[in-house]
């Protein structure tokens, strides 16, 4: 399943412009973090958005990618959203257009933020 919802993300970054095409695929809002192995604030990020998900388990989809992947769908996400350096994050709600980008490590009170802002809350 996160597979599917992986491919489905990088397909929809690539093909719409700027996410406010509706889709019938993506049902919920989702947030995409950009990791590297053994990099400290990616750990300490990775624990906050543990605590996320938990609070947000069916509201919002999480998807985590190799900052240092190959794959030719990930390099284009990471160009066209200037993606230097990891952790990086995404938070896309396609159904309201709306995206958000932060670079580095997210407070717990902040990464919430964001994802009300997503939600709409």
């Amino acid at each position: 399943m996160k597979k599917l919802l992986l491919v489905l993300f990088c397909t929809i970054l690539v093909c719409t412009p700027a996410f406010s095409k509706k889709t019938e695929t993506v049902k919920k809002p989702f947030v995409v973090t950009f990791y590297k192995n053994d990099c400290e604030e990616c750990e300490a990020l990775n624990e906050v958005k543990q605590e996320i998900m938990q609070e947000y388990k069916g509201k919002v989809d999480f998807v985590k990618i190799n900052f240092e992947s190959d794959d030719y769908d990930f390099k284009r996400l990471k160009a066209r959203y200037n993606i230097r350096t990891a952790p990086a994050t995404i938070f896309v709600n396609i159904d309201k257009g709306i995206t958000k980008k932060k670079d580095g490590y997210i407070s717990f009170k902040e990464y919430e933020s964001k994802i009300k802002a997503i939600l709409n809350d």
